[in-house]
């Protein structure tokens, strides 16, 4: 009896040493997938790394390293964007290239083995959501080879490329439609009466450039740097009388914290009139307000934009 459960045991011992072997198989099987997986995500490093040194001057590029750091501007980002759609034939999010700004980590992002945020458990008895929907209801804008929304549109359907051209006829400017005196136009700054001009175009594109109803109207916007010719600031550049009080009025006029209370102003809107810098988030930044704004009852209506002006 002895003996046979000795037997027993050495046979149960090689049973044993079976499954040990399918296992040490099915670990085998599971590494070749591995391989295959990692051998398809390298692939599309590759093509990334290529796509992305083809736009940096074409020396090798390291794929751990961030895509600022390698010198990839917002501009040349965009362009990579274009080409990895190219490359892939499939969308390309903006975001992605800011979410995952390494190449191994946009390979793996578009190859989906990329790390994902879980989703938050429900809550039980959450309240029912509120509706945020918010609508256009106009717009205005002004670009180099565009006066207005419509001629934009037709030349991104076309393909034109206004980039660093000058913004046409941006001396002009009808100071007494606005309530401004020849010398208060001549103070303020051209970005500043160009957004004066399209804010009051905005709201006449909504059907509402009369505010006097008690709609309380909100402005959200901001400037870029001053472009306007060369240095010294445009308001350093009019001409000064040495008074203190001149002096004062030159600055306001081309100070970007004047931006938006000076269309409130003029416009007679009285909703929140907020100046937005945030470099080159301003104008997203100024739509994020003004959509909070909305939402939050601090206004009726919001106006949100910038303007930047170069000659």
């Amino acid at each position: 009896m002895t003996g046979t459960r000795k037997r027993g045991d050495a046979l149960t011992a090689a049973e044993k040493h079976g499954d040990a072997l399918t296992a040490a198989e099915a670990h085998g099987g599971a590494t070749h997938d591995t391989e295959e997986r990692s051998a398809a995500k390298n692939g599309t490093e590759e093509r990334i790394a290529a796509a992305l040194s083809g736009l940096l001057g074409g020396d090798p590029v390291d794929r751990n390293i961030p895509f600022r750091a390698l010198g990839l501007t917002s501009l040349l980002g965009t362009r990579l964007r274009v080409r990895l759609e190219r490359e892939f034939d499939r969308p390309v999010p903006a975001a992605a290239l800011t979410e995952h700004y390494t190449v191994t980590a946009l390979a793996r992002h578009l190859d989906g083995t990329g790390r994902t945020e879980p989703r938050p458990p429900a809550r039980i008895g959450a309240p029912a959501a509120v509706d945020r929907r918010v609508a256009v209801i106009g717009m205005a804008a002004r670009f180099p080879g565009a006066p207005d929304i419509d001629a934009f549109w037709q030349n991104l359907r076309a393909g034109a490329c206004s980039v660093g051209e000058p913004l046409s006829d941006v001396d002009s400017f009808d100071a007494a439609f606005f309530g401004m005196s020849p010398r208060e136009a001549e103070r303020t700054d051209p970005a500043h009466r160009l957004l004066l001009e399209t804010c009051y175009h905005a709201l006449e594109d909504g059907g509402c450039p009369d505010p006097d109803d008690g709609t309380r109207i909100g402005v959200y916007a901001g400037s870029g740097m001053n472009l306007y010719g060369p240095q010294p600031p445009y308001f350093l550049r009019a001409d000064a009388t040495g008074d203190p009080l001149d002096a004062v009025a030159e600055l306001i006029g081309g100070q970007g914290d004047f931006l938006a209370t000076r269309v409130a102003y003029h416009l007679g809107l009285t909703g929140p009139a907020v100046t937005v810098q945030s470099a080159c988030s301003t104008s997203l930044v100024a739509v994020h307000l003004a959509v909070q704004a909305l939402l939050t009852g601090d206004a009726d209506l919001a106006l949100a934009g910038a303007a930047a002006v170069r000659r």
